[in-house]
């Protein structure tokens, strides 16, 4: 196989540089294509990118830790619960995708990955954020919005515990640039690293935040989207003279009655959302 080559194992399509699989041979990834539970015969030492996406897999071989070279891996809507501990030997990892699985937590050598940049863990079954993930060093890109609810009702945690557990412990990387947590029934956010200076996007629209978390207003500077649509929230006077650099704003279905004066000085504004506030009365 070339150097830097990519296979594209998708449902519906074969990658290309093997057999068909029903003649698999060895050195290549063919058996990734039938039908799971999956088998992993692989000889691609320059294997960077490697897309499972949509083959209902309930779990990954753990041959994958051989894959020394592999940079990407989008194992999204599949039916996971759990990572293979070979993972973690994966240490060329900077993009992770995971979204639409069973996950209820993620495992601690997670945060050992050193080049681990991007992370979707979209519309899966995690109640909290797993320390983990804060745990990570060097997490630019997060994505944990739509979190369904745990299969076992007994071990559910409440809508409200969720969201002050996930407060609780902070972000380790300070180059996180944009955090996705829509849908997820927040209270408030994880605390971010104090010295995060690159900090773009927070996207926290359809949660239950009462008030503006206090913590945005120092991240203010950099924000160039900030979503906080579908909250509880009445006031934001004491955010806006932060955001000098944010070219969207999304505040609508809260429960503003006015806006500040500050708005104004908001030169790089291209687009704000204000409707669903039914108690608005002037702009």
């Amino acid at each position: 196989m070339a150097s830097g080559a990519n296979v594209w194992c998708r449902a519906d399509a074969h990658c290309g540089c093997c057999p068909p699989p029903a003649a698999p041979s060895a050195g290549c990834v063919a058996s990734l294509l039938a039908a799971p539970p999956v088998e992993l015969s692989v000889d691609c030492a320059a294997l960077q990118t490697l897309v499972l996406q949509g083959r209902a897999l309930s779990v990954l071989p753990d041959a994958i830790g051989e894959l020394s070279a592999l940079k990407v891996l989008d194992a999204s809507d599949n039916a996971l619960t759990s990572l293979p501990a070979a993972l973690g030997r994966c240490g060329e990892l900077r993009e992770l995708l995971l979204a639409a699985n069973e996950f209820t937590d993620l495992p601690a050598w997670l945060a050992d990955l050193p080049h681990l940049h991007v992370l979707n863990l979209q519309r899966n079954r995690l109640a909290t954020l797993p320390a983990a993930v804060l745990r990570c060093a060097w997490l630019r890109y997060l994505r944990w919005g739509a979190q369904r609810a745990v299969a076992d009702a007994g071990d559910a945690v409440s809508e409200a515990a969720a969201g002050e557990a996930a407060a609780g412990d902070g972000f380790a990387s300070p180059s996180l640039a944009v955090l996705e947590l829509e849908a997820n029934g927040q209270r408030s956010l994880p605390r971010l690293h104090p010295r995060d200076l690159v900090l773009t996007a927070v996207l926290a629209s359809f949660n239950d935040l009462r008030a503006v978390p206090s913590q945005l207003v120092a991240y203010g500077p950099t924000l160039k989207k900030l979503h906080l649509g579908s909250n509880q929230i009445a006031s934001v006077d004491g955010l806006l003279p932060s955001l000098a650099k944010v070219t969207e704003l999304c505040l609508d279905g809260n429960r503003l009655t006015s806006l500040p004066e500050s708005i104004r000085c908001l030169s790089k504004l291209r687009e704000l959302w204000l409707h669903g506030n039914t108690a608005l009365e002037a702009l």
